[in-house]
């Protein structure tokens, strides 16, 4: 896909992603639960994911373009 980070204004990447994830997570009562997205909603968690694991847009993807 072709993205863009709020870290990295005004560039955009090439980045290989899953186009449908299974999230596993804790609700704010501390229980499991699983769900699966896809589209959009799976890019943004794979990114977001990503920046939780110390890597930026600029590790893991080819630069495209300024915009």
């Amino acid at each position: 896909s072709e993205e863009g980070c709020l870290s990295i204004p005004g560039q955009l990447f090439e980045v290989s992603r899953f186009e449908e994830i299974e999230v596993a997570a804790q609700n704010i009562k501390g229980e499991e639960i699983s769900f699966y997205v896809g589209d959009m909603l799976a890019i943004v968690i794979q990114h977001e994911i990503d920046h939780l694991e110390g890597t930026l847009i600029t590790d893991s993807g080819k630069f495209i373009k300024e915009v």
